[in-house]
């Protein structure tokens, strides 16, 4: 891995062909549901799927990007509360352990600030639909 390649499974148990690191996003992984399955821990890549309990798979994917390997990919799973994150087994692990730390439900204080930022977009797009010469500047 230091080197810049990584270990995939081929055929039988046991079997590995070697690729170059910035070419995993083209072969196949092995898939991992946490939770369900034990990841092993090495530095191979892997494919995890990841439920999340309170945060959105939308927001947790923007926030952790940056936490990747360099040629580790995070995508959120549009219809369920999941992440998909391909990326070495060492660094799955770390993922998991950081989501424990952000994954938690909001407080009532939050929950209401919530409600109103909501509310005051809902109000803009009315107002911009009414009027297209307005727009607002959004933020990403």
């Amino acid at each position: 891995n230091a080197n810049g390649y990584t270990r995939v499974q081929f055929g039988l148990k046991g079997t590995y062909k070697i690729v170059s690191a910035r070419d995993i996003r083209y072969t196949p992984t092995r898939l991992y549901i946490v939770g369900q399955d034990k990841i092993p821990l090495h530095y191979d890549y892997i494919q995890a799927v990841i439920k999340l309990e309170h945060i959105t798979a939308k927001n947790l994917v923007q926030t952790f990007r940056p936490f990747l390997s360099r040629y580790g990919r995070i995508m959120p799973l549009q219809t369920q509360q999941k992440i998909l994150v391909q990326d070495t087994a060492a660094n799955v692990h770390r993922l998991i352990s950081l989501i424990k730390h952000v994954d938690f439900p909001l407080t009532k204080k939050q929950e209401k600030e919530e409600k109103e930022s909501k509310k005051f977009r809902r109000k803009l797009r009315i107002i911009e639909a009414k009027n297209p010469a307005v727009t607002f500047h959004k933020k990403n």
